[in-house]
């Protein structure tokens, strides 16, 4: 336990040494990059409480949830490696979109000791990665006393943050292999206001100018994450750069998704639309301009 601090902290080097822990410490938050103790968002995995709370756990001891595998399925990445750590995989590895992701991230300090674990498990809403990792198709494994769970990130794409459970710690990041080739991510990041983004998250597979998969996902502030299955399945197999009629749907179709919040998401959805068109003229999805 560390001393000469305000807080109690303690340094587990096992996982079943921080489930004792909070066992006799009910009132004990986990810590892994600390981003926290900078005005971050707490990336408490248990509960609600503030960094302010007398006893603090640092997961970062943990062997288990330091290691990062290449395995026959993806990669196997442990729940307190950095970031930065994550973003020097060979990109032969890692996922397209994460790596873009990783690359906007990381242009902010903050991020370089932010953990993928506690991005994830960021409260009230979880971090960017959720959005990323949800279209990527990971899958999240999550320990307790009594056992192991795993749950599926795309079924969670619409939840404002991890359901985990208070006596689970998230342990592992299980990413499959993906064939993506075009990839892009948006988020308007405000180190003042991290927990109120606009987020455009997009990957796609194009082979002799033919959309053959497509992921899309977008979150506006203070709002669910929304997929958008219809306008996926619209544009597989068409042939780029897609028509006048394929963008004009597209866009529509993602603005009568919003159309019954406020105004004020009115002017995100505007500004979302913006981003997403560009990006297809940049890599010659479409030459058309409706504005």
């Amino acid at each position: 336990m560390a001393k000469n601090s305000p807080h109690n902290i303690f340094f587990p080097k096992e996982l079943h040494q921080v489930f004792n822990a909070l066992r006799f410490r009910s009132r004990a938050i986990l810590v892994a990059g600390g981003t926290s103790f900078h005005g971050y968002p707490s990336s408490n995995c248990l509960n609600k409480l503030e960094i302010d709370n007398e006893d603090i756990i640092n997961l970062l001891d943990i062997p288990e949830l330091k290691k990062v595998r290449a395995t026959d399925y993806g990669l196997d990445i442990g729940s307190v490696v950095s970031l930065a750590q994550i973003s020097q995989i060979s990109p032969k590895r890692l996922p397209l979109l994460l790596n873009v992701a990783l690359k906007k991230l990381l242009q902010y300090p903050i991020f370089f000791q932010a953990t993928i674990g506690g991005n994830l498990c960021l409260k009230p809403w979880a971090g960017d990665l959720s959005m990323v990792l949800g279209v990527l198709g990971a899958q999240y494994e999550l320990k307790s006393p009594s056992g192991t769970r795993w749950l599926d990130s795309a079924r969670l794409l619409d939840s404002y943050a991890l359901p985990i459970n208070p006596n689970e710690v998230l342990t592992r990041v299980k990413l499959p292999e993906t064939s993506f080739n075009e990839a892009f991510f948006y988020s308007d990041f405000h180190a003042q206001y991290p927990q109120n983004p606009s987020r455009l998250v997009l990957t796609a597979r194009v082979s002799q100018n033919i959309l053959e998969d497509l992921r899309l996902a977008i979150q506006l502030p203070g709002l669910p994450t929304v997929t958008h299955r219809s306008i996926e399945e619209n544009l597989l197999g068409k042939r780029l750069p897609f028509s006048k009629r394929d963008i004009s749907s597209v866009l529509s179709n993602i603005k009568s998704r919003y159309s019954a919040y406020s105004e004020q998401a009115s002017g995100q959805v505007a500004k979302i639309l913006l981003i997403l068109l560009d990006y297809f003229r940049r890599i010659n999805m479409t030459d058309y301009n409706p504005w």
